[in-house]
């Protein structure tokens, strides 16, 4: 008994465990979570919803590029009738009437094929493959935009919480500055006014990093959006490995417009598209012209009432015809056969009845309510449509090149010249210490070099962090974005 209850529990164990696996929701997160980028971009596309719409769009496009497929093979059907007669009737096997009850049955298997329609389904085949292969660029393109997206979040939490630590830090560093001056104030060693506006830097302090704060959960929560997870506080990413050596982008606009033309999936999406608007065009043009259809079939019947005779003998049958032999007249006699009528069997009527079958069959397109015509002034418009959405892609990727290296280059001399200004800010904000250590200087000019120091330093993270952004952007350009 115990064993039995062991093999039943095992499976069932089992079987949680990976209904339990299957069923994970990938919103949820653990607290406390430390996450890389390559791990937030995997569970973005994971749970994006507008990808897996992309995603749903392309498995449409690629029934519709089967069936097309599907349109140039042979078609092929069959058909069984069965029929009960009462009344007058057609017997099938003697093609005669009859007033009796008639069981019948007919079968058939038709197959065509199109030999020639002015190559309509083939262009409609090549539209639809292009079609489904564009859709496959689009689905990746919405990966890279759902890519550059994070890589934005997840650098603004980054910045905001380097900003929030400079901003601790600095509160820090003036509450601090706040404790030595409170004794100094307490034994009237130094001004009221010192003293308070010391304090009122501390107030600043403090709403600087509230600020910070606030700062870094909007951009956890921007995260955590476009991740489409659950928001938590408690979240931690994964700092990159170096941001201090930071170079100016090595590649042109020219460079990156003549790598990323050839290589994005936007513009190998509206190719395709335009190719296969153009094939639809080819297409709908084709279905005005004759088609030509090859056709063939077998067929075979069954009656109940199909009948036959077996021979049993022969009798001499006497006739009313005579012939008179010596003035004497005799009676002629005639042989008759005697048959046996018996219904003919299921499968011998099948066999003995089966026909076969095959023609041509020339369809002429003469007049179809315009529907034909129609179809292809509308493909003609989309034609029209995908070519221009391709050459407006084109100009709209230089556009965004150039807009995007401008940005770089500006951030980067930006970059630059706050490193310069930490760094002579950083001088003076020691300088003025040591000074008003010293009793030589007023907390005014203490405070006005050290707020000077500190947002030197907290626009530095901003403009860090900024150029890296422009520096990715610029890399999935050229195809060298990593994660």
């Amino acid at each position: 008994m115990n064993c039995v209850k062991s093999f039943i529990l095992v499976p069932l164990v089992f079987l949680s465990f990976l209904r339990a696996a299957y069923s994970q929701d990938t919103t949820a997160r653990t607290d406390g979570e430390t996450l890389t980028l390559k791990q937030c971009v995997d569970i973005a596309i994971k749970n994006n919803i507008t990808l897996k719409t992309t995603i749903l769009q392309q498995k449409s496009d690629w029934v519709a590029y089967q069936g097309s497929i599907g349109n140039i093979l042979p078609g092929a059907s069959g058909s069984i009738y069965h029929q009960d007669y009462n009344g007058r009737s057609i017997n099938p096997y003697t093609n005669q009437p009859v007033t009796q009850q008639q069981l019948t049955g007919s079968y058939q298997v038709n197959a065509s094929i199109a030999l020639w329609n002015g190559s309509s389904l083939t262009h409609y085949l090549k539209a639809n493959r292009e079609a489904y292969m564009a859709g496959g660029m689009d689905v990746q393109q919405g990966k890279d935009n759902l890519t550059i997206t994070i890589i934005l979040d997840y650098l603004a939490v980054l910045s905001g919480k380097e900003q929030l630590n400079a901003a601790i830090s600095q509160d820090s560093a003036t509450r601090e500055q706040v404790r030595v001056n409170q004794v100094k104030f307490d034994q009237g060693a130094i001004p009221p006014g010192d003293y308070y506006n010391l304090k009122g830097t501390l107030g600043q302090n403090d709403v600087a990093v509230a600020t910070a704060i606030q700062n870094l959960e909007t951009a956890k929560m921007k995260l955590s959006t476009d991740m489409n997870i659950q928001y938590s506080t408690s979240i931690q990413l994964v700092p990159f490995a170096d941001t201090s050596d930071l170079q100016p982008y090595p590649y042109s606009i020219e460079e990156m417009y003549a790598y990323s033309v050839t290589h994005l999936p936007l513009i190998e999406s509206v190719d395709m598209k335009e190719r296969a608007a153009l094939n639809a065009v080819k297409g709908a043009r084709g279905a005005l012209l004759p088609g030509l259809y090859l056709g063939g079939g077998v067929a075979t019947n069954y009656s109940n009432l199909a009948q036959g005779q077996t021979l049993i003998g022969t009798t001499q049958q006497e006739t009313s015809q005579y012939v008179t032999v010596g003035g004497t007249q005799y009676n002629v006699f005639v042989p008759s056969d005697n048959y046996n009528p018996y219904t003919y069997k299921y499968g011998y009527q099948l066999k003995n009845n089966i026909n076969y079958y095959i023609g041509l069959q020339l369809q002429i397109p003469i007049l179809n309510g315009f529907s034909a015509r129609n179809r292809l002034r509308n493909n003609r418009i989309t034609e029209e449509q995908a070519h221009f959405n391709q050459s407006t892609a084109r100009i709209q990727l230089r556009q965004s090149i150039a807009t995007d290296y401008i940005n770089m280059t500006a951030a980067y001399k930006s970059y630059v010249a706050l490193e310069r200004e930490v760094a002579d800010f950083g001088n003076a904000y020691q300088v003025a210490k040591a000074r008003y250590d010293a009793g030589v200087i007023t907390s005014y000019d203490f405070v006005l070099a050290k707020n000077s120091f500190d947002a030197a330093t907290v626009n530095l993270i901003g403009a860090k962090y900024n150029f890296i952004l422009q520096t990715k952007i610029l890399d999935y350009y050229m195809g060298r974005l990593s994660l």
